[in-house]
């Protein structure tokens, strides 16, 4: 009985990724994308953003970010695995619940600066 709610939960929220991932391809002009895919910084900073609000699961990030690496460089699309994995909006409505709010704020920040800071330093020397 567990298992089968658990395949139940985890699909749905698969469904549910992919479904948001769909529309996003549809819905958002791939110019807007390319326009944010310019420079490593803006980049970089565009795909943290989207992997914060987008990160469905390991999965399905992997295969969102495989659309966009025709688009962004290898910093940015590390960038994006990294830190939706690490920080996203399920996981911090489940950190409020465990931490205080000033420690799951200096967690974050350090997280997004680490991340930051290391695909940018990919981004300069092995891309």
């Amino acid at each position: 009985a567990n298992t089968i709610q658990e395949f139940i939960e985890l699909a749905s929220i698969l469904i549910l990724g992919c479904a948001i991932a769909a529309i996003i391809q549809v819905f958002l002009p791939q110019s807007l994308f390319l326009n944010w895919g310019q420079t490593p910084l803006t980049a970089i900073l565009a795909l943290m953003a989207l992997g914060v609000v987008f990160s469905i699961s390991s999965t399905a990030d992997s295969f969102f970010a495989l659309k966009l690496s025709a688009t962004f460089s290898n910093g940015a699309i590390l960038a994006f695995l990294l830190l939706g994995s690490m920080i996203d909006l399920k996981q911090l409505s489940l950190m409020i619940s465990t931490f205080s709010a000033k420690t799951l704020i200096y967690i974050s920040l350090l997280v997004l600066q680490l991340t930051f800071l290391l695909t940018l330093f990919i981004d300069f020397n092995f891309s």
